[in-house]
């Protein structure tokens, strides 16, 4: 999952620190499968997990560090067009908190194979199994490694001090801050250089195709400065109509990482210089 995730984000040329995997050792597998909770009726400690090989959900991790915030709504998407998510183990750790609290805010997904996946005979004897994949910025990701994770792995009856827990979310508060400014700078940064605030080319996959939106989306996909220019609109679309590519959808579909490649050569493309190039580059891929 590591492997085809990255190549995804590579794809969707979306920047991130880093990415790594892991499968949980047997030991802490199996702790964990015997970990016990207070019954809610009877007060009684019962076994939390009756059936842990399909109750535990994080045997196999992934993690995807970004750089800002809006990268993980980003990041996130790409996730959900790869694998089949679980939508009622799905969800951002920041929610939980509420307004009033700081802590670990990642956010995490409950994903497995698409049946597509699962017809290779590799990857078969994954079916029903699941994998949790988080992510988070390189802020959050450090207050996990530091904090989260030391605090998660104590023993029950290890009691932590208030000061201590207070001082540690905290530290997680000034992170957020810092995560939030980073961004706000971005922003500024790209509003002066032209960048389009807030918009990314896979946004529109199902737009229709038209001046605006190809313009949009090729401006965006391409991560170029200022809009991109027509010579020929009319001819450019008609083409396009000619090739059955109706959506946005459909011409993201025709890109690969050798074509951005050869296209990011090219000094302020025209609008009609990129799509000519794409079509006879797949043309002759045939």
């Amino acid at each position: 999952m590591e492997k085809q995730l990255e190549k995804a984000l590579k794809n969707r040329r979306i920047s991130i620190a880093k990415i790594e995997s892991r499968a949980k050792e047997v030991k802490s597998a199996v702790d964990k499968s015997q970990k016990q909770q207070k019954d809610k009726v009877t007060g009684k400690m019962v076994r939390k997990y009756k059936y842990p090989k399909t109750e535990i959900m994080d045997f196999a991790g992934v993690r995807v560090v970004a750089y800002l915030k809006t990268d993980i709504d980003r990041i996130g998407s790409t996730v959900i067009a790869h694998f089949d998510r679980d939508p009622q183990n799905t969800g951002d750790k920041q929610e939980l908190l509420g307004e009033d609290k700081v802590g670990y805010n990642a956010t995490h997904f409950i994903v497995s194979l698409k049946e597509s996946d699962l017809q290779n005979p590799n990857c078969s004897k994954f079916r029903e199994l699941c994998c949790e994949v988080q992510v988070a910025t390189i802020f959050q990701h450090s207050w996990a490694t530091v904090f989260h994770d030391r605090g998660y792995k104590i023993e029950e009856n290890v009691e932590l001090s208030s000061t201590l827990i207070r001082r540690t979310n905290l530290i997680a508060g000034v992170l957020e801050l810092l995560d939030n400014e980073l961004l706000h700078t971005v922003e500024q940064y790209d509003a002066h250089i032209g960048r389009p605030k807030g918009k990314h080319y896979y946004e529109g996959l199902s737009d229709e195709v038209n001046e605006d939106t190809l313009r949009l989306y090729l401006t965006t996909k391409l991560e170029l400065r200022g809009e991109m220019l027509y010579v020929d609109a009319k001819r450019i679309l008609e083409l396009l109509g000619k090739w059955g590519i109706g959506t946005i959808g459909d011409l993201d579909n025709y890109f690969n990482n050798p074509f951005m490649e050869a296209i990011a050569e090219v000094e302020r493309p025209t609008i009609d210089r990129v799509i000519d190039c794409l079509l006879i580059f797949t043309d002759l891929s045939k």
